[in-house]
């Protein structure tokens, strides 16, 4: 992670953003203006898979696994967090 926060100052000094709450379900973007860097969050602390709505159209790569992954609809594995970049 201190790796990732290095190559993304937005995880580190941006302004958050809400994209979408629920009781199992967290999703935020972290944006610096003054890099023009954006991630997105997605965290699911539920023991079960769970779907996480908001999370804005377009391809992103999840920083933590390196996985492709669609936005919109995204099924987040029970108990992980997904870290996103375009």
């Amino acid at each position: 992670m201190t790796a990732i926060r290095k190559q993304h100052p937005a995880l580190s000094r941006g302004a958050r953003t809400t994209l979408s709450v629920t009781d199992e379900t967290y999703a935020y973007e972290k944006t610096d203006d003054g890099s023009g860097d954006r991630v997105l969050v997605v965290i699911n602390r539920s023991d079960e898979p769970q779907t996480v709505e908001g999370v804005p159209a377009g391809s992103y790569t999840d920083l933590l696994s390196g996985d492709a992954v669609e936005g919109g609809a995204i099924e987040v594995p029970a108990r992980t967090s997904l870290v996103l970049s375009q």
